[in-house]
C-alpha cells in the first residue's frame, strides 16, 4: 500500500535495498568565495533507530575512519566541487555510511546526503579544538524523556562531581546548554534535549 501511495503522483519512484548499516560517518569542508575547498575532516555519529542524530565522536585515531579517509576524502572533495560550481560558498556537510554486503564484506556509501550549511559537527570541532585538541570528544544530545537535571549549577557539579570537565587534563563533561529555559514569565522548563561535551583519553573511558 504505501508502495502504491508514492505513485499516486505519476512520478518516479526510487526503491533503495535494506543495508545493514555498521557506521554512520559525517565529513564536512569549507568553500570559500573563489570555490577553494579547504578543511575536510570526517567524524563518526551516534543515531538511534529511528535515525534521528544524538551525537558527533571525534577520534583522529578511530580504525574506520583512518581506514576509509582516503576514499572519504576523495568523494568529498569531488562532491565539493560540483557544490561550488553552483555558487555556493561556505561550510559543507556530508553523510556517509558503512554496511555489510551479502558477501560478508564491509563496504562504504559516499555522500548519500549533502547540508550546504553549518551542521552540528561546527559546533563539535569547535568544541574540540578550544578545549581538548588533544583527546577523543564526544558532543551529546540527551532528550528530556531520558535524563534530569538539577535546578542550579551548584547543584549540577555537585552531581557530576569529579567527572566535571578539567581544563589541565583535557577530560570531563560540560553541559552545553541551560539546566532551564523560559517561554513564558517566571515558567522555567528542562530543554527538550540538553548538550553535553565529553573528553577522555581513549574512546572506552
Amino acid at each position: 500500500k504505501q508502495i502504491e501511495h508514492f505513485f499516486l503522483d505519476n512520478k518516479g519512484v526510487v526503491i533503495e535495498p535494506w543495508l545493514k548499516r555498521t557506521l554512520d560517518i559525517s565529513s564536512s569542508c569549507y568553500i570559500d568565495i573563489r570555490s577553494t575547498i579547504s578543511d575536510i575532516q570526517h567524524h563518526c555519529t551516534l543515531s538511534n533507530r529511528a535515525g534521528a542524530f544524538f551525537a558527533d565522536i571525534l577520534d583522529p585515531f578511530h580504525r574506520n575512519i583512518k581506514k576509509w579517509r582516503d576514499k572519504l576524502h576523495y568523494h568529498v572533495m569531488n562532491s565539493a566541487q560540483e557544490v561550488a560550481k553552483t555558487g555556493y560558498y561556505g561550510p559543507v556537510g556530508f553523510d556517509s555510511f558503512l554496511f555489510i554486503d551479502n558477501s560478508g564484506n564491509t563496504k562504504l556509501a559516499p555522500v548519500i546526503e549533502i547540508n550546504a550549511r553549518h551542521t552540528i559537527s561546527s559546533i563539535a570541532y569547535a568544541l574540540h579544538k578550544r578545549l581538548a585538541p588533544n583527546s577523543i570528544t564526544m558532543f551529546r544530545f540527551i532528550s528530556r524523556k531520558k535524563h534530569s537535571l538539577p535546578d542550579t549549577y551548584e547543584k549540577f557539579l555537585e552531581k557530576i562531581g569529579p567527572l566535571h570537565f578539567s581544563q589541565y587534563s583535557q577530560r570531563g563533561v560540560i553541559i552545553t546548554t541551560p539546566l532551564r529555559v523560559s517561554h513564558q514569565k517566571d515558567i522555567w522548563v528542562q530543554p527538550q534535549r540538553s548538550g553535553f561535551f565529553i573528553a577522555d583519553e581513549t574512546m572506552e573511558s
